[in-house]
């Protein structure tokens, strides 16, 4: 039998959050871990995902987040990602003008889209 029962059904991306938060512990620290990714009351009936290569990059581990959960939790938890594609151009339109001039290092960005 399956470690969930029929009222704790299978929620992939519960199981999804789980392995990202322990990847990001590993490669930060568990208070980070958790401040990115705060414990759902559904991992702890989600079973772990198939074992997998560790994403190398926190921006490889972006880009997968997203494709491991459901659609009806991107919407309830506000998860929306835009692809690679469209934000690295964006982003270097953006700051080009900022750039020119100026020392990179100096720069602050704001981004209040960001997220939680």
């Amino acid at each position: 039998m399956n470690s969930h029962t029929a009222d704790t059904p299978h929620r992939p991306w519960a199981s999804a959050r789980r392995f990202l938060r322990g990847v990001i512990a590993a490669r930060t620290s568990t208070a980070v871990a958790n401040a990115l990714l705060p414990v759902d009351a559904a991992e702890a009936h989600a079973p772990p995902l198939s074992p997998r290569p560790l994403p190398d990059t926190f921006a490889a581990l972006a880009i997968t987040y997203p494709t491991l959960l459901a659609t009806d939790q991107r919407k309830q938890r506000g998860a929306w990602f835009t692809p690679l594609s469209l934000a690295e151009p964006t982003v270097a339109r953006t700051l080009a003008p900022l750039l020119r001039d100026k020392d990179p290092t100096r720069l602050r960005i704001c981004d209040p889209a960001v997220g939680g």
